[in-house]
């Protein structure tokens, strides 16, 4: 009776050991390694929403000037792991194509023109990711930068604006070194005071509220050189 006791004691213990086994192969996550220094290029398109006023026109300003184009840039970062959390930071520049063409507007029998084209874009931005296997989807967001050109009857010129950004996306771990990504950021511009003076030395100011939204994909090269904490 004793003997067949352990036996069974035995049999159990080495179902139970190898079950637990099992469950601990299976619930734990397979955190691929994606810290490191990366450089990369992106490309996408944009969809700017870019609102003026203005009181000092012969025809009062109040117009919606909305576009799009292609926008693309390079970015630098770095990322740093623990086990599968990925904290990162990154910093992109890049030029958007949404020219005038798209913000021509006639303003009232006086025929005044008020022209934005966006140039130069970046950000600088936190980023959070899960390491999933080869697959990283992550979150991010932080400050934005934009560049306006303005073009008008009464004058011209460029201003900058500030503001901030929050977006999505994945990355993908096509090796050790190469990744690939697929991401969307909303941008969200701080109301900016632009200016011109005509040939009378007469200034008018207007008011511009932008944001945008992007969708973009970009190949990174990892180069490694941060170990996980």
């Amino acid at each position: 009776m004793i003997k067949k006791l352990s036996v069974a004691l035995a049999l159990a213990v080495s179902f139970g050991t190898a079950g637990y086994a099992s469950a601990a192969d299976i619930v734990e996550p397979a955190c691929r390694d994606f810290s490191g220094f990366y450089i990369g290029a992106h490309a996408g398109w944009l969809w700017a929403n870019i609102d003026a006023k203005s009181n000092d026109f012969p025809t009062n300003l109040n117009e919606n000037l909305n576009g799009d184009g292609f926008v693309g840039g390079g970015l630098v970062g770095a990322n740093f792991q623990s086990d599968c959390i990925v904290f990162g930071v990154e910093g992109d520049l890049g030029w958007v194509d949404a020219n005038g063409s798209h913000f021509i507007n006639d303003l009232g029998e006086a025929g005044d023109r008020l022209n934005v084209d966006t140039g130069m874009n970046g950000h600088i931005r936190a980023r959070l990711g899960w390491s999933a296997g080869d697959f990283m989807p992550f979150i991010a967001g932080g400050a934005s930068y934009l560049e306006l050109d303005h073009d008008t009857n009464f004058g011209n010129g460029t201003e900058s604006q500030w503001g901030w950004n929050i977006g999505a996306g994945i990355d993908w771990a096509v090796s050790d070194s190469l990744i690939l990504r697929a991401e969307y950021i909303y941008d969200d511009f701080s109301s900016a005071n632009f200016n011109v003076t005509d040939d009378t030395d007469t200034r008018r100011d207007f008011d511009i509220d932008a944001n945008s939204s992007t969708v973009r994909a970009a190949i990174i090269w990892n180069f490694g050189g941060l170990s996980e904490f």
